[in-house]
């Protein structure tokens, strides 16, 4: 199982991606937590603005389908996705997890 993560700069972008996702199952579970600043270099610039952090949990196997579908429906140019492997996770929540994915 991996949980990635990806950032928005409206709420509202950030509940558009996540209900796709678990509506096309690629992810069993999707959260969404505000931050209050990000800093980044974009266009040779140090920005800094409020963006949504989105956690999603899902089988390993689905991560090219996460990282198609984060390309084609997120708003940004160059849209965050980093993935982390779940070291442990309880049993019945993984099961959870494989069954709510295709």
């Amino acid at each position: 199982m991996l949980a990635a993560f990806s950032t928005t700069e409206k709420k509202a972008d950030a509940e558009k991606i996540a209900k796709y996702l678990v509506d096309k199952r690629i992810v069993a579970c999707v959260n969404i937590i505000k931050i209050e600043n990000s800093f980044y270099r974009w266009k040779g610039k140090t920005e800094k603005h409020g963006e949504y952090l989105l956690i999603m949990k899902f089988p390993k196997k689905n991560f090219d389908r996460l990282d198609a579908a984060i390309k084609r429906i997120h708003p940004y140019d160059n849209p965050e996705l980093i993935s982390m492997k779940v070291e442990k996770s309880s049993r019945k929540y993984y099961e959870w997890v494989k069954r709510c994915c295709l």
